[in-house]
């Protein structure tokens, strides 16, 4: 399975991130799911939020998903 992340905002208090709105899609080689939904974290970035990426953001949300 194939899967594509897209990071569609990220909410913030301050510096601290808190969540991210999310885009996730699912490729077994026949089909396609698509999902969008939320995910919560606890202020992951520890970094300067200029430097956060979208793959950061990503693996942020599939940790808090899992």
């Amino acid at each position: 399975m194939n899967y594509a992340w897209k990071i569609l905002d990220i909410y913030a208090d301050g510096e601290k991130i808190t969540s991210a709105k999310y885009h996730c899609a699912v490729f077994d080689g026949e089909n396609t799911v698509e999902t969008e939904g939320y995910a919560s974290f606890d202020g992951e970035a520890k970094i300067a939020f200029s430097e956060v990426t979208e793959e950061m953001v990503a693996q942020w949300v599939k940790e808090s998903l899992t």
